[in-house]
């Protein structure tokens, strides 16, 4: 069937469970940001393969509702469907919570409540009647199955805490809130407190489970196959392993004067029967900010993944530069550059490489086509932004570069972009300030300029988990982000886009750290030189010039020991003070 057909179908199979919409959205039971194929019921529905946005299909249509990020990219794989593109942030334009709460007020919504997080059903719930019912497995006859993989352990100098240490932390929580249990449903927080990794999601290393501590007891729910190579280490941390889809039954030994510490990505499906038992939820998001300060195991980790990823990065960088008028295309480009990650030492790739050549660059999250995507020239920009899954450490970075001659308007918005970044990363403020505080440092450059960009600043990332990892954020928009404290390690991450002409992104990780002052401030970890034929030193101030030239400087004592030839060649002239 092609989305049409499919569309209908959904459609005639609301009508006889006697629903007036169903949402589709891009979710699996752990509230991912990454999900498995088996859980991309979204792209399956609208041929949209961005990595968020939601579905939403009544009676009379269906609605795609996306955010400035997928804007383009959605608008040109749905086109053709009768799909309406509904551009969440734009002025008139509704999110999909307001369009159900003030569209659908009486109606019944259909959901899959394994997909669904239960805070964010119980407030559709005020003004619609939630049905939990999955419509989208019958439609979908090849739908992959579900991956598991084999698990294993990190080292504890990786981590810098045991698992025992962490769950000590975990155990005095429950008492100190007077609970059952805590049960948590994330991925990263299951793999983080167990000091375990796998290989389930695709380039998150993660196993798919659910994990249920009470204050005796340890219960794994996970498929045996992920257990079996690290059986005995969970046996020493008191685990008893039950079946992954046993965790919604077993959780019937819960019921009316219990209390459960759970986590924000708790399902509808699991969490909706607890409630109606009488069991008291309280949310903690004392795993996710836990795993927000790195360790100084993960930090040392850390640190020396970024060298390696450097090198790696250098090289590349070096080998495209020259690749301009070959035939090299966006997909050839973003293989060579994962496969030379592999080779160096990467467990995967952190997330599918965007891979953008001139154009194709405005879109941030563009994703190139294996086949017959755009040949880089000898002319205009390349944007690449990549990384890895190292021992004990993930990456992740954009450079844009110039493949030939560049306009004055590619210059101008590239050199403002490097302006922000630096800034960004020099900036010092005091202890209390979140993300919604520092990002000004980044967007005062742009916004002096009359321009600016319509997504975040910096994501939080995790160490050998997911790139992206809450709650630490930068974006003025979002209040109430995770304060900076040291060990924080955070991307800086400025761009700027222009539809059907060329973007701009360059992004660093960088460290939270005291300064000698006893102000904070970041420090880079990122290392890998910024090309300086993109800029227009004329357009940057003298403190713009100095900063560029001490990252720099870090850049050469960094990885001039690990390149030769005309590698470090490259390096020695990529890293020349401007």
């Amino acid at each position: 069937m092609n989305t049409v057909e499919t569309l209908r179908a959904l459609q005639a199979a609301m009508a006889a469970q006697g629903l007036d919409a169903y949402l589709v959205p891009t979710a699996d039971p752990h509230g991912s940001e990454y999900v498995s194929p088996h859980h991309k019921a979204r792209a399956f529905m609208t041929g949209f393969t961005g990595s968020a946005g939601n579905l939403l299909v009544t009676k009379q249509d269906a609605r795609l509702f996306v955010d400035s990020r997928y804007y383009l990219q959605a608008e040109q794989q749905i086109a053709g469907s009768g799909i309406l593109l509904m551009k969440e942030g734009l002025p008139g334009v509704p999110s999909l919570s307001q369009f159900i709460l003030e569209t659908l007020p009486g109606q019944t919504l259909g959901l899959d409540g394994r997909c669904v997080s239960l805070d964010q059903a119980k407030a559709w719930a005020k003004a619609v009647t939630v049905v939990d019912v999955d419509l989208i497995s019958p439609l979908w006859q090849d739908r992959p199955a579900l991956f598991t993989g084999e698990a294993f352990r990190l080292a504890d100098h990786l981590a810098g805490r045991t698992a025992q240490d962490k769950l000590r932390d975990l155990r005095s929580q429950l008492k100190a809130a007077g609970a059952k249990a805590m049960l948590l449903t994330d991925l990263m927080d299951c793999a983080w407190l167990l000091n375990i990794r796998g290989q389930d999601i695709p380039h998150t290393p993660v196993v798919r489970m659910f994990v249920l501590a009470e204050a005796e007891s340890l219960f794994l729910f996970m498929e045996d196959k992920a257990a079996a190579p690290i059986q005995a280490y969970l046996k020493e941390l008191g685990a008893e392993i039950r079946p992954y889809d046993a965790v919604y039954a077993f959780l019937s030994r819960y019921g009316a004067g219990d209390t459960l510490l759970v986590t924000p990505s708790l399902s509808f499906a699991l969490g909706q029967p607890l409630l109606e038992r009488g069991v008291q939820l309280t949310e903690s998001a004392w795993s996710a900010r836990s795993r927000n300060f790195k360790t100084p195991g993960e930090l040392k980790a850390i640190r020396e993944a970024h060298i390696k990823d450097g090198v790696v990065m250098t090289r590349f960088l070096r080998w495209v530069k020259e690749q301009g008028g070959t035939g090299l295309d966006e997909a050839g480009a973003a293989a060579r550059l994962d496969q030379m990650r592999l080779e160096a030492g990467c467990s995967d790739i952190s997330f599918t490489t965007i891979s953008a050549y001139g154009p194709n660059a405005a879109l941030p999250h563009y994703s190139a086509p294996a086949q017959g995507s755009a040949k880089l020239e000898k002319k205009g920009l390349y944007l690449v932004d990549s990384g890895g899954q190292w021992p004990g450490a993930t990456t992740d970075i954009t450079r844009t570069v110039a493949m030939g001659p560049l306009t004055r308007a590619e210059k101008a918005h590239c050199t403002l972009v490097v302006r922000a970044m630096l800034a960004l990363m020099d900036a010092a403020f005091p202890r209390g300030m979140d993300g919604s505080h520092v990002d000004v440092f980044a967007r005062r450059p742009l916004w002096a300029a009359g321009l600016n960009y319509g997504h975040g600043t910096g994501h939080g990332v995790g160490a050998m988990l997911s790139v992206h990892e809450g709650p630490a954020r930068i974006n003025y928009g979002q209040q109430n982000t995770l304060p900076f404290q040291p060990g924080i390690v955070i991307s800086d991450e400025p761009g700027l886009y222009f539809e059907g002409e060329h973007g701009v992104r360059m992004e660093n990780l960088v460290e939270c750290v005291e300064l000698p002052t006893g102000m904070l401030g970041f420090v880079p970890l990122t290392m890998a030189p910024i090309d300086r034929d993109v800029l227009d030193p004329a357009l940057m101030e003298p403190i713009d010039i100095r900063r560029l030239d001490a990252y720099h400087a870090l850049v050469y004592d960094a990885l001039s020991p690990y390149l030769h030839g005309e590698d470090l060649d490259y390096l020695e002239n990529a890293t020349q003070a401007l």
